[in-house]
C-alpha cells in the first residue's frame, strides 16, 4: 500500500548546457538528502522541495543562483517556480537588476540580486491563496523589477548583482561576449 511505501525525494533540476563532471553529481545527491531529512522530520513537500533546491541555488553547476550564466548584461536572472500538492504555483522570473528603474520612487533596488529565488517563489506561492481586497487575485508569477521588489517587501536579503557571480561563469561569459563580437564583426564586413 502507499502507506507501507518507503518516502521518496527526487530532486529535477536543468544545468545548463555547459559540461558537468562526475562529482557535480554529489551536489544532486546532497540536495536530495536535505530534502529526505526534512521530509522524514515531518515538513511538508513544499518546505523539502525549497530546502533541496536552496542547495542546488548554493552550487555553480545548477544554472541557477550562485555561479549562473550571465544574461547578455553580464548579470545574473534567475527564475524558479515552486508548486504544492494542490497544483497551486509560485513563480519568479528574471530576478536581478542592474538598472536605475524601479516601480516604487520612495526606495531604489538596483543592482539588485536574490540568492535563493526558490523562497522568493515560494513566498508568492503562500501569498496566492490570502485574499486581497476588493476581490483582488493575487499574482502567481512576478517577473523583473516587480519580484525584486515583493522580495525586498517580504525582508528577502536584496545582494550586490555581482555577489552571486562566480569566476568560472564570469569567464564564460567573457568568451561568449568574444564570441558573439566576432560574429558580428563578419556579419558587418558581409553588409
Amino acid at each position: 500500500s502507499l502507506h507501507d511505501a518507503l518516502p521518496i525525494c527526487l530532486t529535477i533540476y536543468r544545468i545548463g548546457k555547459y559540461p558537468i563532471s562526475s562529482n557535480d553529481g554529489l551536489s544532486f545527491y546532497s540536495a536530495a538528502q536535505v530534502g529526505m531529512k526534512f521530509l522524514k522530520a515531518g515538513a511538508t513537500a513544499v518546505d523539502a522541495v525549497e530546502a533541496a533546491i536552496r542547495v542546488l541555488e548554493d552550487n555553480e553547476i545548477t544554472n541557477a543562483g550562485y555561479g549562473s550564466n550571465l544574461s547578455v548584461d553580464g548579470i545574473v536572472e534567475c527564475d524558479a517556480s515552486i508548486v504544492d500538492h494542490h497544483g497551486r504555483s509560485g513563480a519568479v522570473g528574471a530576478m536581478g537588476r542592474k538598472s536605475p528603474y524601479t516601480s516604487r520612487s520612495w526606495w531604489r533596488l538596483t543592482n539588485t540580486e536574490i540568492m535563493h529565488p526558490i523562497h522568493v517563489a515560494r513566498l508568492v506561492l503562500e501569498g496566492s491563496t490570502k485574499r486581497l481586497s476588493l476581490r483582488r487575485v493575487p499574482p502567481n508569477l512576478l517577473v523583473g523589477q516587480g519580484a525584486v521588489d515583493f522580495a525586498f517587501e517580504n525582508n528577502v536579503p536584496i545582494l550586490p548583482f555581482d555577489s552571486v557571480i562566480s569566476s568560472s561563469a564570469r569567464e564564460r561569459y567573457q568568451r561568449w561576449m568574444k564570441d558573439l563580437e566576432s560574429v558580428d564583426e563578419k556579419v558587418e564586413s558581409k553588409d
